[in-house]
């Protein structure tokens, strides 16, 4: 990861581990914390391998998670969103991310429709 693009991205996690840590309370029961705090860890580790299509991942699984546990009554709308809303951040921070790609590019060769100059082209010539 260069170095002008880490503080952005960590600014990102810090938003993140605030929304998905703390301390059980009625906005998240504890069993919510543990998984998100978990899974904020899987995005701290993709980010820091610098591997965008593990950090695109790890975010999917993040917001997946959040909608299922509000939907559980685990997680409060209000927590849910300050989650989402960091997730976006990061991902939105994606961008400067370097992608690897790799082209491949195949050429072929014109067709053999003449005959070559100087032969007889068989019966007929």
């Amino acid at each position: 990861m260069t170095r002008s693009l880490a503080p952005v991205l960590i600014g990102g996690l810090v938003l993140l581990a605030a929304g998905c840590g703390g301390a059980a309370g009625p906005s998240m029961t504890s069993d919510a914390a543990r998984q998100l705090q978990v899974q904020d860890q899987a995005v701290h580790l993709a980010l820091v391998s610098g591997d965008r299509g593990q950090v695109d991942q790890t975010l999917a699984d993040l917001r997946r998670t959040v909608a299922t546990l509000q939907g559980r009554g685990e997680l409060s709308p209000d927590r849910a969103h300050a989650i989402l809303t960091a997730v976006d951040a990061v991902q939105t921070d994606l961008v400067l991310l370097p992608t690897t790609t790799t082209s491949t590019t195949t050429t072929t060769p014109p067709p053999h429709d003449r005959k070559p100059e100087g032969k007889a082209g068989g019966p007929g010539d």
